[in-house]
């Protein structure tokens, strides 16, 4: 059965890390509208940027999510399933793994 508890942990990771990514889109599209939107529109803007600072508090949560759930599932790696390699070496391969998982998934501006 331990087989079959690190691909959900996996999979609950990148549940995690994928709704972060998404949360700092919501950002970026919150500061893109709050740049073309005029100044003397006071009122929605500050509601946007009430909006944000919600969605800043969210990033935080999703991020610290995401690293307990990195955390736990190198734990249960070192306890269920001891590799030749270190614990690091794991840890190191799975962040250079999402890094190019961003990287593919980010979009060229066009202009």
């Amino acid at each position: 059965m331990p087989d079959a508890v690190l691909p959900l942990l996996k999979e609950a990771f990148d549940h995690a890390d994928n709704c972060s990514t998404e949360t700092d889109g919501v950002i970026d599209t919150l500061e893109q509208a709050l740049e073309v939107l005029p100044e003397s529109d006071s009122e929605i803007r500050a509601s946007i940027s009430q909006v944000m600072e919600k969605a800043f508090h969210l990033q935080d949560a999703w991020s610290e999510l995401s690293r307990n759930l990195q955390e736990l599932r190198l734990k249960y790696r070192a306890s269920y399933m001891p590799s030749p390699l270190a614990p690091e070496v794991d840890e190191l391969l799975d962040v250079l793994a999402r890094i190019e998982a961003r990287r593919r998934s980010i979009k060229p501006v066009q202009e």
